[in-house]
């Protein structure tokens, strides 16, 4: 999201960007975690940050902060300590959920100092409503609801995929029940993402089995088929999953495995895996989610959604969307997998992303709420 808003504020005429890449942290692993080598690297970005501001004259500082873990937190002391009085501006862009309701919840010293560090900004941009919240513990001057966009995976949607997803729709409701000796339909469940437990990954496991369970009890023509595409946090996480799949595959009536690991995808995989699916599943109730991308690359493809009523995860569907589920509950996601086959909201969800969560419209709305500010 960073790289996307770089590119389309240096094409605005409005604006000079300097960058400093301050990314600190090896890989995903990495994250949350302590070592002195990252103090190093920060500094050398609170050096580069300097030059640029005696260099190039006043200008305001456009920051992310941390979210709730503590070595991150004590990333933002020493940035905003070292860097926020050179600079009259400082904007904060919250692309994680929880450091407010974390600063907020005592008054123990390392709370009180985030307050005072990250306080007062003169703009904090929020992904959605909910998220207000978390900012406005900072006590902002002001606060601007700005969703994020992505790039549309499938541009040529209308032309190659329209009329793909509008026949697999009209399929998929006509299934039916008792016709004993045809062959079961798969309808495509996909979770992607980062396969850890916050995410809902075992959550989406055990609702595969419990919805074949149920569809075998009621001699339905279908069953559910899971596929996990993402990368693992750890290799005991790996362990955890990989047994977790093979426990569902054992469990399950048909010869046919119900749970497939596909693994890290990139972006012409991902984009086949979509096209390809029936249903994405998401039932996270990861601390820090705010807007999930997976949700906007979702809707891009056409793709129907279940998801979880966690935080401000929901607001990037539609009004009265009818797939959003309680988080941590396998039984309400097996409850959903087994009836989303008659959903016919693909193409709505495919507007919503045109109308909302594109690139274009991502950097528009940024570089208004900045330019109002400045």
């Amino acid at each position: 999201m960073v790289q996307i808003l770089l590119e389309g504020l240096r094409a605005d005429p409005r604006f000079e960007v300097y960058h400093v890449d301050a990314r600190v942290s090896d890989d995903m692993t990495d994250i949350g975690s302590f070592r002195p080598q990252k103090f190093v690297r920060l500094f050398q970005c609170i050096l580069q940050a300097w030059w640029i501001r005696l260099r190039h004259g006043p200008m305001a500082f456009y920051y992310v902060p941390a979210p709730a873990k503590k070595s991150a937190i004590m990333r933002d002391w020493v940035v905003m300590a070292l860097c926020r009085l050179l600079f009259p501006e400082l904007i904060l862009h919250w692309h994680a959920y929880g450091l407010g309701e974390w600063a907020a919840a005592g008054k123990d010293w390392m709370r009180k100092l985030t307050r005072l560090a990250l306080g007062k900004a003169n703009l904090s941009i929020v992904l959605n409503n909910y998220n207000k919240r978390d900012a406005e513990v900072f006590a902002p001057k002001r606060v601007e609801v700005v969703p994020n966009g992505i790039a549309d995976l499938f541009p040529d949607y209308e032309t190659a995929l329209r009329e793909k997803r509008e026949a697999r729709a009209i399929r998929l409701r006509h299934l039916g029940l008792r016709r004993d000796k045809e062959d079961l339909e798969i309808v495509r469940f996909l979770f992607l993402g980062h396969l850890i437990e916050s995410k809902g990954v075992f959550v989406a496991i055990e609702a595969t089995t419990l919805a074949n369970e149920q569809l075998h009890k009621a001699a339905a023509t279908w069953r559910a088929h899971l596929t996990l595409a993402g990368s693992f946090a750890s290799e005991e996480e790996k362990a955890r999953v990989s047994a977790a799949i093979d426990e569902a595959n054992k469990a399950t009536e048909d010869t046919r495995p119900c749970v497939t690991l596909a693994g890290f995808l990139d972006s012409g995989q991902k984009k086949s895996a979509l096209e390809k699916a029936d249903c994405l599943v998401f039932p996270t109730f990861y601390e820090n989610e705010a807007q999930p991308l997976v949700l906007l690359e979702a809707m891009s493809a056409g793709l129907p959604v279940i998801t979880t009523s966690w935080r401000g995860v929901g607001e990037s569907l539609l009004e009265a969307y009818p797939y959003i589920i309680e988080p941590k509950s396998s039984l309400s996601l097996a409850a959903v997998m087994v009836r989303i086959h008659q959903s016919d909201w693909h193409s709505k969800l495919r507007l919503r992303y045109a109308d909302g969560f594109t690139i274009a419209a991502h950097v528009s709305r940024v570089a208004d709420a900045i330019g109002t500010n400045t």
